[in-house]
């Protein structure tokens, strides 16, 4: 399997993953405080944020251009990304759609973009998988623990 194909396996996977968990909620649900003082729809809200605001970036990778750095961004996004919430199944439907927005973003590079270099992820596997799939196992476990309480 390509690097490419299997970037996209790593993601798809662990976004159906941790979509599954959010299905059978309720709404009310959505409310209910999971991960530090977020609530679900928080949770979503700061994905959705991540996936909108770099998705552009995918285009620069394959314009040659380099991504922004690390350091342009600190913890003042997570929260504006928080306040922006939506509630219950606006929230999760937003989100699907910021995936998709991102998800679509990246698959139009081309199978150069996503081979290892020197070993190491290329940046559009590193950006793909590292706000993709390690994103989702980020939060994974505050809402399984959250799930699984009585």
């Amino acid at each position: 399997m390509s690097a490419k194909d299997q970037a996209f396996v790593d993601v798809e996977t662990a976004y159906v993953d941790f979509r599954n968990l959010l299905t059978p909620l309720d709404d009310e649900a959505y409310s209910e405080v999971v991960e530090g003082e977020w609530n679900v729809d928080h949770v979503l809200a700061h994905m959705a944020g991540w996936f909108r605001e770099l998705a552009p970036v995918f285009a620069r990778l394959g314009r040659g251009e380099a991504p922004p750095a690390a350091s342009d961004y600190d913890d003042s996004w997570n929260t504006r990304f928080a306040a922006a919430a939506l509630h219950g199944q606006e929230a999760l439907d937003d989100f699907d759609e910021a995936f998709h927005v991102f998800y679509g973003a990246a698959k139009v590079l081309d199978e150069a973009h996503f081979e290892p270099i020197a070993g190491e992820p290329s940046e559009a596997a590193g950006l793909l998988v590292g706000m993709g799939a390690e994103h989702f196992a980020e939060h994974r476990p505050a809402i399984e623990a959250w799930l699984a309480r009585p």
